[in-house]
């Protein structure tokens, strides 16, 4: 029996308006005019359906999944199968790949239909387990022999600790360093040069220090002190831990993407009418 007759017969049995009313809305979305056209017709908002259908195909198109008291049907199996968390984690392992994506990937490759919260639920209990990777890290700490103390990490001037290298361009490094003044983390920008530093360079990047130090956006990242230690020089910001832009995006959606590069248009557009880049 398909999924239209199993409505169908349903709608035949059932005598509560308000379950009545769903069957009949889906019934209209599945057999001809679409979600969009149905709720229109009905008066509702797509969510409004979603959210019922969603409940509906989740108890295996039972109509208890209907009822507003119950915010599960009592026959909804509360224990995922084996075969459904084998493909969830197998899909999870892969880089890039959200829960979203995993429910795609499932209904498409493997005609498994579960929904995006089924998917959320199984990796959060996954997560609260530790692994045996993370108990066989745990055994080799506990056993490991006292090692002799490191050599001191290296310091720019007086006042930072380099902690360890972010990343790198063509004119210098950036280092996630920790400011002995102010007693926090930051990411360190220096440009070191193999000459005697130019005054005029010095100058110029002073005053870029000064605009950037006055300006606030909720997008920008915000600038603490300029200096000099010899042939190099350097700068303080806001340390923001996150991920790589690219990859976030490879394993997002488009509207998650779309919202991030308006964060940074608005930025650059502040930035602009200031007179900055």
């Amino acid at each position: 029996m398909n999924i239209l007759q199993k409505i169908k017969k349903q709608l035949s049995h059932c005598r509560r308006s308000d379950e009545r009313f769903k069957l009949e809305l889906f019934l209209k979305a599945q057999e001809k005019s679409g979600v969009l056209q149905a709720c229109r017709d009905t008066g509702k908002a797509p969510r409004y359906y979603y959210y019922w259908w969603n409940r509906y195909r989740d108890s295996g198109f039972q109509i208890q999944a209907l009822e507003k008291k119950s915010r599960r049907p009592k026959s909804h199996p509360r224990k995922t199968s084996k075969e459904v968390l084998h493909w969830v984690h197998h899909y999870a392992a892969k880089a890039g790949e959200s829960p979203e994506n995993i429910r795609r990937r499932l209904e498409r490759e493997q005609q498994i239909r579960i929904s995006k919260s089924t998917i959320y639920r199984v990796l959060r209990r996954s997560d609260k387990k530790p692994s045996d990777e993370k108990m066989a890290r745990v055994t080799l700490a506990v056993n490991k022999p006292p090692q002799t103390p490191s050599a001191p990490l290296p310091r720019l001037g007086e006042r930072y600790v380099l902690l360890k290298e972010l990343g790198r361009g063509g004119a210098g490094l950036v280092y996630l360093a920790q400011d002995l003044h102010d007693e926090r983390r930051v990411a360190l920008k220096t440009l070191s040069l193999e000459t005697e530093v130019p005054a005029t360079l010095v100058h110029s990047l002073q005053n870029e220090f000064r605009t950037l130090a006055s300006l606030g956006h909720a997008h920008l990242a915000k600038v603490f002190d300029f200096g000099q230690d010899g042939n190099t020089l350097y700068f303080s910001s806001e340390y923001v831990a996150g991920r790589d832009f690219l990859d976030h995006c490879r394993g997002a959606n488009l509207n998650s993407i779309f919202q991030l590069l308006v964060q940074v248009l608005r930025a650059l557009d502040f930035l602009h009418r200031h007179g900055v880049l």
